[in-house]
């Protein structure tokens, strides 16, 4: 999906250039470079650039052979989103504090640490919806996808595509997806009389009208609102996070998977807030819809706490290695009496998947073991246990495998421990605070997108 919107934001990014310069510029490099024109090869970019002209149009176009599969990561992903908005739940639930809420005195946050840590990567999901949706509005249609969408159209008002570069995202949905909407239903409508399923179409494709032309004006009124309340949750969760982690050092490694996602959702709003100061839309009375706030505490707070946790995570990062690496070992024990229990065998996997689930456990039960003060000096790569892993993932997803991931985890949850599926999922992740603990915090703490707002900074 990463590649995916990667595609997308290029070709966006590409219509703020003018045409007839690409093809100009590709013209003089080529008579500098070879000495001459090259008129066929020239046509042919005229044409590429003719069939992308709108952009949109041509990714409706490209990605239509995706499209479903598209749709069903959104779907995926919705959950995860729906978590991230509210704000109330995380706050009483505890998904960002490193003691249990309802039992203070258990220090570690064991109630949902799976979810909490999948809240790192809901910047990207967010992402996904806005650029899936948009090249991909047939998937608008499934039953639950207007919920997902509707919730991060609501909080934006622009799509960044690169840099402070950016496109107006309710004007580019209106003029791309809309229409395709209507034209959905449209033929929905001429088939109700046959088929009961073009009524049910038809209805879906009514609401999600109704919500793409209600949904720029509210998020006119309400985005600025919804991030500045969940600036003031992050404001003191990450201050509690700071002067919980100082005091309690050793609580740190368990909980590192909780501090990327408090890293991640904070950087997410901080970005997001500078990206929408004085964004102008063509349907705002009022000009601009964020303004700056030069009292508004929690940008402050925010990026003071994020300097913070960041310096914690590098202080104790051999630490968090020597947790990760002890946890693997334990994990490797784990797994195989999973692939031992009779669950598993009553499935009879294939060599395939056979041959898989022992190169992890080979990988798993191959780390060293931390000893006293060598952690620092283990080098470990982890890659080949990830992407095993990966492909495991990828068979019991597919549809043309025998096995699929409910199978795998409804043999191995009658245990009364954690199923496979969450075992592998939970030594993937460790395994990357192993060997990708430098580049995990610089991607959920890095604010070097901040360099392209640094006027707005400075007021802050």
């Amino acid at each position: 999906m990463d590649l995916i919107c990667s595609f997308v934001r290029v070709n966006l990014f590409s219509d703020k250039i003018p045409r007839k310069m690409i093809l100009q510029v590709y013209n003089i490099l080529h008579v500098m470079l070879k000495g001459g024109r090259d008129c066929e090869f020239y046509h042919r970019l005229v044409q590429f650039v003719d069939s992308y002209d709108p952009p949109v149009k041509g990714l409706h176009e490209d990605l239509n052979f995706v499209s479903p599969r598209i749709g069903e990561v959104l779907e995926a992903v919705g959950p995860i989103i729906f978590l991230s908005t509210d704000t109330k739940k995380l706050r009483n639930e505890g998904f960002l504090s490193p003691f249990h809420p309802r039992y203070p005195d258990i220090l570690t946050n064991s109630a949902h640490p799976m979810r909490a840590q999948d809240l790192a990567n809901v910047t990207s999901y967010r992402e996904w919806v806005l650029l899936g949706y948009l090249v991909c509005p047939d998937e608008l249609l499934r039953v639950t996808s207007i919920d997902v969408a509707m919730v991060v159209l609501k909080e934006n008002l622009v799509l960044p595509l690169f840099r402070d570069e950016y496109i107006l995202l309710h004007e580019n949905y209106q003029h791309y997806v809309l229409p395709k909407v209507l034209e959905s239903k449209r033929m929905a409508k001429s088939g109700r009389t046959k088929q009961k399923e073009a009524d049910m179409e038809y209805n879906i494709a009514k609401q999600v009208e109704k919500m793409l032309t209600e949904v720029h004006e509210q998020a006119l009124v309400a985005c600025d609102a919804i991030h500045h309340e969940r600036r003031i949750l992050l404001k003191q969760e990450v201050g509690r996070m700071v002067l919980f982690f100082t005091d309690q050092p050793s609580l740190l490694a368990p909980n590192i998977q909780m501090v990327f996602s408090a890293l991640a959702l904070a950087q997410c709003e901080v970005v997001w807030y500078f990206q929408h100061v004085g964004i102008a839309s063509s349907k705002s009375t009022r000009g601009r819809t964020v303004d700056i706030d030069a009292t508004d505490p929690t940008i402050g707070f925010i990026l003071d706490g994020m300097g913070k946790l960041c310096c914690l995570v590098r202080k104790y990062i051999a630490a968090i290695k020597g947790y990760a690496l002890s946890y693997l070992s334990s994990c490797a024990g784990r797994i195989r009496f999973l692939l031992g229990t009779p669950g598993m065998v009553a499935l009879d996997l294939d060599a395939t998947l056979k041959g898989l689930f022992q190169q992890v456990l080979h990988c798993l039960e191959n780390i060293p073991k931390p000893q006293g003060e060598n952690v620092p000096a283990i080098t470990c790569d982890l890659t080949d246990l990830r992407k095993h892993w990966l492909s495991i993932l990828m068979i019991v997803t597919s549809s043309r495998s025998s096995i699929n991931i409910r199978h795998l985890e409804k043999a191995t949850m009658s245990t009364g421990k954690e199923g496979l599926v969450s075992e592998g999922n939970a030594a993937y992740s460790w395994s990357r605070c192993v060997d990708e603990l430098e580049s995990q915090l610089s991607k959920h703490g890095s604010l070097k997108k901040l360099y392209f707002y640094h006027q707005h900074l400075t007021t802050v």
